[in-house]
């Protein structure tokens, strides 16, 4: 089971205007953008902090009146989106052989974590903050909601939480375990049942948090939100509701 599985949207390369900036967080580059006493952590999928349309929905969040930060995580295989993580022409199903071992390698959490330290001390003045993570980037909150400060929500389109087992062997429900407040699942068709009801982490999750929600997309693929099609009607509205839940989710935790 990869992160992303057969008939996902395939790399998409940026072509957004920024409204945000570049900061060095102790040499961590961030996308930073808005202001306000809150803060939300968008952690990218694996086409990294400016792959498809990641800094895009990052300035609309950040339109709601809170702070938003995209960290540069990921040291890029060959040459990576604007130097992170993977390439936009990257066939993820056609090259997983490669894929698998790069990441193992460049995202062991204690790497990871070194980095993700830095970012959580640059943002600890927020109020409250939460999480929202596209497939690698909802493992990603998954293992920072360990660290302080914590999140008051996480909200995970087409997630990729099961990366702890797939990937690097680790126990799910040990994983699981560490995060301390309700999730919003958004996964697509093709993405596995573990994060629908019955499924294993959403049934974890939804016994300790009775507002963990799970709402499926079954007629778009796992990416669609960052990297779909958006000319394709479904795709468009599907992308659209998405962020409206996924944004409407976070905010009623950081009012």
């Amino acid at each position: 089971m990869a992160c992303c599985p057969p008939g996902s949207e395939p790399g998409l390369a940026p072509s957004h205007e920024d409204a945000g900036n570049v900061v060095d967080v102790e040499g961590v580059s961030c996308y930073v953008v808005g202001s306000g006493s809150s803060t939300v952590i968008i952690g990218p999928d694996v086409w990294g902090w400016n792959g498809g349309r990641v800094r895009q929905v990052a300035d609309s969040l950040a339109a709601t009146g809170v702070r938003v930060v995209i960290p540069k995580l990921l040291d890029p295989f060959e040459g990576g989106t604007d130097g992170d993580a993977l390439p936009p022409d990257f066939d993820l199903a056609a090259r997983i052989g490669e894929f698998v071992p790069w990441v193992k390698q460049v995202s062991p959490w204690e790497v990871i974590r070194a980095k993700m330290e830095k970012v959580l001390n640059y943002v600890k003045d927020a109020q409250k903050l939460a999480y929202l993570g596209f497939c690698y980037g909802g493992w990603l909150a998954f293992k920072c909601a360990t660290l302080e400060p914590k999140p008051v929500a996480i909200a995970i389109p087409h997630p990729s939480c099961h990366l702890e087992n797939f990937v690097f062997g680790e126990d799910i429900p040990a994983m699981v375990a560490g995060v301390a407040c309700p999730v919003l699942f958004l996964p697509a068709g093709n993405d596995p049942p573990t994060y629908a009801p019955g499924g294993e982490i959403f049934d974890l999750l939804k016994s300790k948090f009775p507002d963990t929600t799970s709402q499926a997309f079954p007629e778009v693929n796992h990416g669609w939100t960052l990297r779909g099609d958006l000319t394709n009607e479904t795709v468009a509205r599907d992308a659209k509701e998405a962020l409206r839940l996924a944004f409407e989710f976070i905010q009623k935790y950081l009012a």
